[in-house]
């Protein structure tokens, strides 16, 4: 029993540490949070770029901040509940997630975000809904 708990409450214990660390330091401030290569480099924004100071946000109960900081953050999130979901209930019958067409669809999303993303228009629209 304990051989299987162990791993649990150490990577619970991890992700709390790592919360804790996002709730009481702003990434928006800059500090010692990672900076993404691609928009140092660029100038424009990934798919991922925002979704720490979107976490911040939402920790703070700020869920309108943090969907506009990064929309696509709890697209992933939600996708990803319910592939947990799915391997822990092992229902029985077809998973619809299982498609080809699912699986293909999630790379261009990422990619139709990452270029939309970086529209004026969308940057404009997203700083209005925050």
């Amino acid at each position: 029993m304990t051989r299987k708990v162990l791993p649990v409450a150490a990577v619970l214990a991890v992700l709390a540490a790592a919360m804790a660390v996002l709730f009481f330091f702003d990434p928006a401030r800059g500090g010692f949070y990672p900076r993404c290569m691609f928009h140092t480099l660029t100038g424009l924004q990934c798919p991922g770029c925002g979704s720490l100071r979107a976490l911040h946000a939402l920790l703070h109960g700020q869920v309108r901040r943090a969907i506009a900081f990064n929309p696509l953050l709890f697209v992933g999130a939600f996708f990803g509940a319910y592939l947990l979901l799915r391997k822990r209930l092992k229902p029985t019958g077809p998973d619809p997630m299982a498609s080809r067409l699912v699986w293909w669809a999630a790379p261009v999303l990422i990619v139709l975000f990452w270029i939309v993303r970086n529209l004026p228009a969308f940057a404009d629209a997203l700083k209005r809904w925050q």
